[in-house]
Protein backbone atom coordinates (compact mmCIF):
# COMPACT_ATOMS: atom_id res chain seq x y z
CA UNK A 1 0.00 0.00 0.00
CA UNK A 2 1.16 2.91 -0.97
CA UNK A 3 1.28 6.74 1.15
CA UNK A 4 2.13 9.91 -0.94
CA UNK A 5 1.42 12.91 0.28
CA UNK A 6 1.76 16.27 -2.18
CA UNK A 7 1.01 19.89 -1.23
CA UNK A 8 -2.81 19.75 -1.33
CA UNK A 9 -3.40 15.69 -2.17
CA UNK A 10 -3.07 12.44 -0.24
CA UNK A 11 -2.48 9.08 -2.02
CA UNK A 12 -3.56 6.50 -0.26
CA UNK A 13 -5.76 2.95 0.11
CA UNK A 14 -9.35 2.91 0.15
CA UNK A 15 -11.12 1.97 2.86
CA UNK A 16 -14.43 1.35 3.74
CA UNK A 17 -15.19 4.93 4.99
CA UNK A 18 -14.77 5.84 1.47
CA UNK A 19 -18.42 4.48 0.26
CA UNK A 20 -20.29 8.31 -0.22
CA UNK A 21 -16.90 9.88 -1.91
CA UNK A 22 -16.70 6.81 -4.47
CA UNK A 23 -20.58 7.15 -4.62
CA UNK A 24 -20.69 10.20 -5.94
CA UNK A 25 -17.15 9.80 -7.79
CA UNK A 26 -19.26 6.86 -9.79
CA UNK A 27 -21.89 9.10 -10.93
CA UNK A 28 -19.87 12.28 -11.99
CA UNK A 29 -17.61 9.75 -13.95
CA UNK A 30 -20.94 8.20 -15.56
CA UNK A 31 -21.72 11.03 -17.18
CA UNK A 32 -18.03 12.05 -18.35
CA UNK A 33 -16.96 11.35 -21.85
CA UNK A 34 -15.98 7.97 -22.93
CA UNK A 35 -16.89 4.16 -23.69
CA UNK A 36 -19.66 2.85 -21.45
CA UNK A 37 -17.13 -0.03 -20.85
CA UNK A 38 -15.57 2.14 -18.78
CA UNK A 39 -17.86 3.05 -16.45
CA UNK A 40 -18.35 2.07 -13.16
CA UNK A 41 -21.98 0.97 -11.17
CA UNK A 42 -23.76 4.29 -10.06
CA UNK A 43 -26.77 2.63 -7.69
CA UNK A 44 -25.34 1.74 -4.05
CA UNK A 45 -25.00 -1.99 -4.72
CA UNK A 46 -22.60 -1.73 -7.53
CA UNK A 47 -20.91 1.47 -5.93
CA UNK A 48 -20.05 -0.46 -2.56
CA UNK A 49 -18.86 -3.83 -4.85
CA UNK A 50 -16.60 -1.26 -6.83
CA UNK A 51 -15.28 -0.04 -3.18
CA UNK A 52 -14.80 -3.38 -2.48
CA UNK A 53 -12.53 -4.19 -5.17
CA UNK A 54 -10.61 -1.07 -4.70
CA UNK A 55 -9.74 -2.50 -1.31
CA UNK A 56 -9.05 -5.64 -2.35
CA UNK A 57 -6.79 -4.38 -4.87
CA UNK A 58 -5.32 -2.37 -2.77
CA UNK A 59 -1.93 -2.37 -4.40
CA UNK A 60 -3.08 -1.22 -7.83
CA UNK A 61 -6.19 1.19 -6.70
CA UNK A 62 -5.59 4.23 -4.95
CA UNK A 63 -8.10 6.76 -3.31
CA UNK A 64 -6.84 10.70 -4.54
CA UNK A 65 -7.68 12.70 -1.67
CA UNK A 66 -7.58 16.49 -0.82
CA UNK A 67 -5.27 16.89 2.16
CA UNK A 68 -7.00 19.75 4.13
CA UNK A 69 -10.74 18.03 4.05
CA UNK A 70 -9.92 14.30 3.40
CA UNK A 71 -12.38 13.92 1.06
CA UNK A 72 -11.87 11.49 -1.95
CA UNK A 73 -11.85 12.98 -4.96
CA UNK A 74 -10.04 10.73 -7.65
CA UNK A 75 -9.18 7.23 -7.87
CA UNK A 76 -5.54 6.72 -9.42
CA UNK A 77 -4.37 3.67 -10.51
CA UNK A 78 -0.70 1.82 -11.42
CA UNK A 79 0.25 -1.35 -12.58
CA UNK A 80 3.16 -2.59 -13.45
CA UNK A 81 5.03 -5.14 -16.38
CA UNK A 82 7.64 -7.52 -15.62
CA UNK A 83 9.57 -5.46 -18.55
CA UNK A 84 9.38 -2.50 -16.17
CA UNK A 85 6.33 -0.99 -18.53
CA UNK A 86 3.81 1.08 -15.73
CA UNK A 87 0.22 1.95 -16.62
CA UNK A 88 -1.63 4.58 -15.05
CA UNK A 89 -5.22 5.17 -15.13
CA UNK A 90 -7.12 7.94 -13.59
CA UNK A 91 -10.40 9.24 -12.47
CA UNK A 92 -11.22 12.77 -10.66
CA UNK A 93 -14.13 14.34 -10.28
CA UNK A 94 -14.90 16.70 -12.90
CA UNK A 95 -14.87 19.28 -10.77
CA UNK A 96 -10.56 18.77 -9.96
CA UNK A 97 -9.74 18.04 -13.37
CA UNK A 98 -7.37 20.18 -15.23
CA UNK A 99 -7.16 22.36 -12.69
CA UNK A 100 -3.77 21.76 -11.29
CA UNK A 101 -4.90 19.72 -8.50
CA UNK A 102 -4.71 16.56 -10.81
CA UNK A 103 -1.37 17.79 -12.10
CA UNK A 104 -0.07 17.60 -9.12
CA UNK A 105 -1.33 13.88 -8.02
CA UNK A 106 -0.24 12.94 -11.55
CA UNK A 107 2.99 13.99 -11.50
CA UNK A 108 3.08 12.65 -7.92
CA UNK A 109 2.31 9.25 -9.15
CA UNK A 110 4.74 9.55 -12.16
CA UNK A 111 7.07 9.83 -10.07
CA UNK A 112 6.81 7.16 -7.61
CA UNK A 113 6.09 4.57 -10.54
CA UNK A 114 9.93 5.44 -11.66
CA UNK A 115 11.87 6.28 -8.21
CA UNK A 116 10.25 3.38 -6.07
CA UNK A 117 8.78 1.26 -8.53
CA UNK A 118 11.17 1.00 -11.03
CA UNK A 119 9.49 1.74 -14.38
CA UNK A 120 11.18 2.74 -17.40
CA UNK A 121 8.14 3.70 -19.00
CA UNK A 122 4.67 4.61 -18.28
CA UNK A 123 1.27 4.57 -20.36
CA UNK A 124 -1.78 5.39 -20.33
CA UNK A 125 -5.17 4.97 -22.13
CA UNK A 126 -7.72 7.76 -22.26
CA UNK A 127 -11.02 8.52 -24.12
CA UNK A 128 -9.39 11.15 -26.67
CA UNK A 129 -12.58 12.94 -26.31
CA UNK A 130 -11.81 13.70 -22.52
CA UNK A 131 -9.41 16.57 -22.80
CA UNK A 132 -9.82 17.62 -19.12
CA UNK A 133 -8.73 14.19 -17.85
CA UNK A 134 -5.69 14.03 -21.27
CA UNK A 135 -4.51 17.81 -20.44
CA UNK A 136 -2.58 17.77 -17.33
CA UNK A 137 -1.22 14.39 -18.64
CA UNK A 138 0.11 16.24 -21.60
CA UNK A 139 1.58 19.35 -19.29
CA UNK A 140 3.84 16.60 -17.78
CA UNK A 141 5.18 15.95 -20.71
CA UNK A 142 3.03 12.54 -21.58
CA UNK A 143 2.81 12.13 -25.76
CA UNK A 144 0.63 10.49 -27.91
CA UNK A 145 1.77 6.93 -28.69
CA UNK A 146 -1.34 5.98 -31.20
CA UNK A 147 -2.02 8.73 -34.19
CA UNK A 148 -5.80 7.32 -34.42
CA UNK A 149 -5.77 7.80 -30.43
CA UNK A 150 -4.55 10.95 -28.83
CA UNK A 151 -5.99 9.34 -25.69
CA UNK A 152 -3.05 6.56 -25.78
CA UNK A 153 0.00 8.99 -23.98
CA UNK A 154 3.32 7.51 -23.09
CA UNK A 155 6.59 8.74 -20.79
CA UNK A 156 10.00 7.29 -20.96
CA UNK A 157 11.61 7.64 -17.91
CA UNK A 158 14.77 9.81 -19.64
CA UNK A 159 12.17 12.02 -20.88
CA UNK A 160 10.29 12.42 -18.10
CA UNK A 161 14.12 13.12 -16.07
CA UNK A 162 14.93 15.75 -18.69
CA UNK A 163 11.80 17.82 -17.18
CA UNK A 164 12.27 17.78 -13.97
Amino acid sequence: MILIETNRTVIRAFDQNDWADAHALANDWSKAPGPAFDKWPTDEAGTKGMLGLFIKNGDQYHALCLRESKKVIGLISLTMDDKKQGEIGHVILGKHQDNSIDREALQAITDYAFDSKGALLIVTHNASEHIEQVAPLISLGYRSTDPNNPGELAIAKAEWEKRQ
